[in-house]
């Protein structure tokens, strides 16, 4: 939304934020697809700051001259306000009918269901409900910040050794993985733990993963 509205020249009171994204605001409520009043009262929060929920596919502006120049578009070129990137990868993957799920490993994990009703996880608080960009639907997912940040960070560290040794034991075939995993941790020391990846994995097993005193570490 930043850079569509400064391609198209917005002040800040013509801000916008389209529907499928008002779910991480905190603000919003989701259901009616609008800010919360009551949200807003709470914290204090003063409603006419905040940027008009608008609909993906709602043009917002034209390229200006001055854009276009630094982008290499067509000024006048129509600008639409677009969608979370989550919902675009939703869309352009095919769920739109109740029942379909979809997963997305990347920088973040993703893991999502299509209903066509509104449903707040109440009881476990573990599931945020992102609106589709289809009318009518609604996409409850599973979001884990650092899922595929987290993969990288590990391949990074543990595998840029080159094992040419046997200093790593295996009781049997199947615990080759478990003792050569083992063995690189014990390499990483408190220097080259990226502390970046600490604040990626969250959930219940975080600290598993937390480096303790140099070369010893739990798994």
């Amino acid at each position: 939304a930043y850079v569509a509205g400064r391609m198209a020249g917005l002040t800040a009171d013509r801000a916008f934020m389209d529907y499928t994204f008002i779910h991480f605001s905190g603000l919003a409520d989701n259901r009616a697809g609008q800010w919360s009043a009551a949200i807003c009262d709470t914290l204090g929060v003063p409603m006419d700051v905040l940027p008009e929920i608008v609909e993906p596919w709602r043009v917002i502006g034209e390229v200006t001259e001055a854009a276009a120049r630094d982008f290499g578009l067509a000024p006048g070129t129509p600008i639409a306000a677009g969608c979370g990137d989550t919902a675009a990868n939703a869309l352009g993957a095919g769920i739109v009918r109740p029942g379909q799920v979809f997963d997305v490993a990347g920088t973040a994990s993703v893991l999502a269901g299509c209903t066509d009703h509104f449903v707040a996880d109440t009881t476990h608080r573990a599931l945020l409900t992102m609106r589709s960009v289809i009318p009518g639907l609604w996409n409850p997912l599973a979001y884990i910040a650092g899922g595929g940040q987290a993969l990288r960070w590990f391949r990074d560290e543990f595998y840029k050794y080159e094992i040419r040794d046997t200093k790593y034991e295996a009781r049997d075939a199947t615990d080759e993985d478990s003792a050569r995993i083992s063995y690189l941790v014990s390499r990483i020391s408190r220097d080259t733990y990226d502390m970046m990846v600490a604040g990626l994995l969250v959930g219940p097993h975080a600290g598993a993963f937390l480096p303790r005193d140099a070369g010893e570490h739990r798994l």
